[in-house]
């Protein structure tokens, strides 16, 4: 519950969000937007009597919706998230790997690249000193892109082209600075 002195206080800061960053192993991408992680808890429904009654079941992380901006060149959003791919193992159809067969993405090659395993999305405050803070963390353990759509192009827009992604994870832990 909020503090009464909430509204009239100079020195309780809100949570804005436009102050933060997503770190995806040692790259820079080009963030616009993304969802903070959310969880879903399952339930157990139990009839007795005629009367319902449930119990709270599976914890299950839900997957973060994270929106990129594309610039041209190999810094480029898409070009890092197909090396991502390729990493994680997907080669193209009739192509083979090392062993002279095909390769497909597994979670242990994913977590291999330096854009899976843990991602970090860090939210951040106002310091006294005018520089910011971390003052949130959110880290996500186990991430890799489950969904990539590369954009779409629109002769009456003049907007930046951008990259959505799905990140999938198998928990995430939050800590407060």
């Amino acid at each position: 519950m909020a503090s009464a002195n909430f509204w009239n206080s100079p020195s309780i800061e809100p949570k804005r969000q436009h102050r933060w960053a997503l770190h995806v192993g040692s790259l820079h991408i080009y963030l616009q937007k993304t969802d903070k992680p959310s969880l879903e808890i399952g339930e157990t429904e139990h009839k007795y009597f005629g009367h319902s009654f449930f119990f709270p079941g599976h914890l299950t992380w839900q997957p973060l919706s994270v929106t990129f901006v594309d610039p041209f060149g190999d810094a480029g959003t898409t070009g890092k998230l197909t090396q991502w791919l390729s990493h994680a193992g997907y080669t193209e159809p009739g192509a083979v790997g090392g062993e002279g067969l095909p390769q497909t993405i597994s979670k242990s090659n994913a977590m291999k690249t330096n854009m899976g395993g843990l991602m970090k999305l860090r939210q951040y405050k106002a310091g006294n000193t005018g520089t910011a803070e971390v003052g949130e963390i959110w880290t996500l353990h186990n991430a890799w892109f489950q969904k990539i759509n590369y954009g779409s192009l629109d002769y009456t827009s003049d907007a930046m082209v951008t990259v959505d992604a799905t990140i999938r994870y198998d928990y995430a832990v939050n800590t407060q600075n």
